[in-house]
């Protein structure tokens, strides 16, 4: 699980920090994805002599003449202080994911990087002013996260994003990670936003807890949660909270089939089956709705076929005949059958691939910046 969290760390890092081939541009209007940002509307024209601080996501190249052409100097990083100098006049039109970005180009003096391996190029030239911010403590806020060795903390734009947006999207894309969220407090249903009522039994205790209402409840409690969550308004997260609803409405149903299931087998009668599996779910039915000896036989043919091809054969068939010889062995062949092979028979079950959770998490990092990340050193 380590390993798979410190992979996920490093793709945080290529995500937000790759690098992209400069498009030679000598025009007003330039579409360039480089080092762009969603922006509609530039801050208004910053005074000579201010400090203003870069604000492009992946980086702002600082070049000897004002055009997209010019030689590059040197590319400044995020969160980088400049002092503008002078104004050119000449302006610059960027159109990015849609959106329109204007500017001018501006000439600076900058400070070296302390990662520079050049310290003796000359410090200063011109950028495109769209992205410099004279407000940077005022628009951009830290967002502090963690989990067991590593802490994390990146910047989102207040212009962009509201903070509720950011709060929630996390959230929504990191539900099922051990992250904890520093600098926010906002109640959370860490880890699961599916649900957590049992809808198994393993023996009499638990089979006396099953509730259909306290599942009815956490599925209304949720569905209404993951509607209601604010998240980044744009198209791929409106999909992926109607997919997520539809996982957990599935789930819904699949739950409620089960526990019926335990008190009333004929419920399964009711199922719509893959036509692969009639051959196993029909006999298998069958069996669980008829009860009795036919239902005790099944069981036990089945725990031993199961078992054949466990690493531990003769652990897995004792595990498996809770109940076996008592006054309840019809019960228990009814909740271990409902158990381990009801699923097999059924449409209504749904899981979230781990790609998919990845792709969330990777968009949601995509809206940062200037992610870093301090992680402790382990064996």
């Amino acid at each position: 699980m380590y390993i798979l969290k410190r992979i996920f760390v490093l793709s945080f890092i290529c995500l937000l920090y790759a690098c992209k081939e400069d498009k030679k541009q000598n025009t007003s209007t330039v579409s360039d994805t480089r080092d762009s940002i969603i922006v509609s509307i530039p801050e208004k024209q910053q005074p000579i002599n201010t400090i203003n601080t870069v604000i492009a996501k992946n980086g702002l190249f600082v070049r000897k003449r004002p055009e997209s052409g010019s030689e590059i100097i040197i590319k400044l990083p995020f969160k980088s202080q400049v002092k503008i100098i002078e104004h050119t006049g000449i302006t610059l039109e960027i159109r990015d994911s849609g959106k329109q970005i204007k500017g001018e180009w501006v000439k600076i003096n900058f400070e070296l990087p302390e990662e520079s391996s050049n310290q003796n190029i000359d410090q200063s030239g011109y950028v495109f002013n769209a992205f410099l911010s004279s407000r940077f403590n005022n628009r951009f806020k830290i967002l502090k996260w963690g989990e067991i060795f590593c802490d994390f903390q990146a910047y989102f734009d207040t212009d962009t994003y509201s903070e509720l947006e950011i709060i929630d999207t996390f959230q929504f894309a990191f539900r099922d990670v051990e992250y904890d969220l520093y600098n926010y407090e906002k109640p959370f249903f860490w880890y699961n936003l599916g649900l957590e009522t049992s809808y198994t039994a393993s023996n009499l205790e638990e089979l006396s807890r099953l509730s259909l209402d306290t599942l009815t409840e956490e599925y209304n409690r949720k569905y209404k949660y993951i509607q209601n969550l604010n998240l980044i308004d744009e198209e791929y997260w409106e999909k992926q909270r109607k997919r997520e609803l539809s996982i957990l409405k599935k789930s819904y149903d699949f739950y409620t089939i089960q526990i019926k299931a335990h008190f009333d087998p004929k419920i399964l009668l009711t199922l719509d089956i893959p036509a692969s599996k009639h051959e196993f779910c029909d006999v298998y039915i069958e069996r669980l709705v008829s009860g009795g000896q036919l239902l005790i036989d099944y069981w036990d043919n089945f725990v031993e076929e199961q078992c054949k091809n466990n690493y531990s054969p003769s652990n897995c068939y004792h595990e498996s005949i809770e109940g076996k010889g008592t006054e309840h062995e019809e019960t228990y062949a009814r909740m271990y059958l409902i158990k381990w092979a009801l699923g097999r028979c059924t449409k209504l079950d749904a899981y979230r691939a781990y790609e998919e959770q990845t792709e969330m998490q990777e968009r949601f990092v995509s809206t940062l910046y200037g992610f870093e990340e301090d992680c402790q050193e382990t064996d």
